[in-house]
């Protein structure tokens, strides 16, 4: 699957915070561009750039209200995600498509990410889920699910060359080579729940 290479805005997060964010993106399938900017100033300068999301610091959002309400106006495809490590008042965060808290796992934090880049992407699930064929993304839910090659040729009665074979041409149409980034897609895609892993 072919995919355009989406721009994601870091804005106002501290180094290490922005450093996690940013190994936890690299983990999504697709094609990003990471920008951190240091406040909504520096951002509009560059507005010409449709960003597919925005990540900010929660504890900005009162200062930074209207400028990030007029970058939602104007890009109404840009998903806003708090990064919240802090008490907020959280009329505040109904401006945002989602919120990340500090305590949650990295799999709740890159499906929450994943989910809002969803919202930018043109391509519908349905359209996504055609791409695989129904014995693929049976390998597929077996593999995210940990089984071995030879466990998933024993269970689909396939032989293990034919399961490589699916897993070859999964990896082709999904664009993914890694098991953490297939479930990812298979979490996103509805394929699997959160709750099957």
């Amino acid at each position: 699957m072919i995919r355009n290479e989406m721009i994601i805005a870091l804005l106002g997060l501290p180094d290490l915070i922005s450093e996690g964010i940013s190994n936890y993106i690299q983990q999504l399938p697709g094609s990003f561009t990471i920008r951190t900017f240091s406040d909504p100033s520096s951002l509009n300068v560059n507005i010409k750039d449709k960003y597919a999301l925005i990540i900010f610091d929660a504890s900005m959002l009162q200062m930074w209200y209207k400028q990030l309400n007029n970058v939602r106006k104007e890009h109404n495809k840009t998903a806003l995600i708090a990064i919240q490590y802090q008490l907020i008042n959280q009329s505040l965060l109904n401006i945002c498509d989602k919120v990340i808290t500090i305590d949650q796992s990295e799999k709740e934090i890159i499906d929450r990410i994943g989910n809002s880049l969803q919202k930018y992407n043109e391509i519908s699930i349905e359209s996504k889920l055609e791409t695989l064929s129904d014995r693929e993304t049976d390998v597929l839910k077996l593999l995210v699910n940990g089984l071995s090659g030879k466990e998933i040729a024993d269970k689909l009665n396939i032989s293990v060359n034919t399961v490589i074979t699916h897993r070859k041409n999964i990896s082709q149409k999904t664009g993914i080579k890694s098991l953490a980034g297939l479930t990812i897609y298979a979490v996103t895609n509805r394929i699997i729940s959160m709750s099957n892993l």
